[in-house]
């Protein structure tokens, strides 16, 4: 402010003395009207220069204020950047040592849950101990109940229509007997004709090795059964009595296998006493599988080997599985037996058998249903 007003005063001097030695050239002549008027047209232009100086001092002024407003508003910018960034610090912080804390709160839960299984385990086996070679023992029951609008006769002479019958009841028996091998025995009851009584027999009872002892793992899945069992000559023969889907043994098998001419009371299919392998063989992929079973054993009750079953046979069963889709697939298997047909005339029987299989599984349903022929 006090630059302002001497700069004025300056400029009132430089004129007036500037006038004096104009006056004392022109001389004496000059009188004082107009030295008055100079005066005047001096003052006159003091005057707009002092507002011209007036107006560029506010410009300047207004230069800096904004300047200066313009730097407060990039400094409080910049304070509110650092504060928010300390700010996201102490959040981040705060994160972790609750993430860490978190941490540290589920690992001390899984070791008290592994803490607990493990008790669990320990307790169950300590109850399992005592019976884990008990065999687990099932029974089953094969009721048939028929409606006929005429009298019906069997072929052992007994009428058979409009009634009910107790065809047979099974025990089965399975264990482990050690690590590598277990124990099946089905004992069933059945009559042979409609009216007669119940007998007991062993249908299956053999010992199966799921792993050789001096292997780490089987090759190609090999699993071994000794002793009397049903052996894979098509699907059907495997399939107990109990768990047919109809109510007698279809014609084939009753015809080609055993108990043609028995009636429907009889069991079907027929047994085998010896050795069978069954494995899968290195083909295939992950929707394709390839199964062999081969066995030798003596024939026992096969319908084509007559009264000679006693004599060891020799049959295969190969078969393909594919997986078609997501709820379907199939098996396509064949067999090839090969066993005595007639002791005095020391010949062979032959028979060959192709068997299909196709599974699907339908929408929102939980069961398998499938297509035997």
């Amino acid at each position: 402010m006090k630059d302002r007003i001497s700069l004025p005063l300056i400029l009132l001097l430089v004129p007036f003395y500037t006038a004096q030695l104009t006056g004392q050239t022109v001389g004496a002549s000059t009188d004082l009207a107009e030295m008055k008027k100079l005066i005047v047209e001096l003052g006159e232009q003091n005057r707009r220069m002092h507002e011209l100086y007036d107006l560029r001092f506010q410009r300047l002024e207004e230069q800096i204020n904004s300047r200066t407003v313009e730097t407060l508003k990039a400094q409080g910018l910049a304070d509110a950047r650092e504060e928010r960034i300390q700010q996201l610090e102490l959040e981040l912080e705060k994160l972790r040592t609750e993430q860490q804390g978190e941490l540290e709160r589920l690992e001390a839960e899984q070791a008290r849950s592994a803490a607990r299984l493990s008790e669990e385990v320990q307790k169950g086996r300590e109850q399992i101990a005592p019976i884990i070679h008990n065999p687990r023992i099932t029974m089953f029951g094969n009721l048939l109940g028929r409606t006929d609008d005429r009298p019906v006769i069997s072929p052992e002479g007994d009428r058979v229509d409009d009634t009910f019958t107790l065809r047979a009841g099974e025990f089965e028996l399975r264990g482990a007997i050690d690590p590598f091998a277990d124990g099946f025995l089905t004992i069933p009851f059945e009559a042979e004709t409609p009216n007669g009584p119940l007998a007991g027999d062993i249908e299956e009872g053999y010992l199966e090795l799921k792993r050789l002892p001096f292997l780490e793992r089987p090759p190609l899945g090999l699993k071994l059964k000794l002793g009397k069992y049903r052996p894979d000559i098509g699907k059907n023969n495997r399939i107990h009595f109990h768990d047919l889907m109809w109510t007698t043994r279809p014609l084939p098998v009753a015809k080609f296998l055993g108990t043609e001419g028995l009636g429907e009371s009889a069991e079907g299919g027929f047994q085998a006493i010896g050795l069978n392998a069954d494995f899968l063989l290195p083909f295939g992929s992950s929707n394709t599988s390839v199964r062999m079973v081969a066995g030798y054993a003596a024939t026992s009750n096969l319908a084509v080997t007559a009264g000679f079953g006693r004599r060891p046979a020799l049959y295969f069963h190969p078969s393909l599985y594919q997986n078609v889709a997501a709820e379907h697939s199939f098996e396509l298997g064949g067999s090839y037996l090969r066993g005595t047909a007639s002791e005095p005339a020391g010949g062979s029987a032959y028979m060959y058998a192709v068997d299909l299989a196709y599974n699907w599984l339908p929408g929102r349903r939980g069961l398998w249903r499938s297509f035997v022929e």
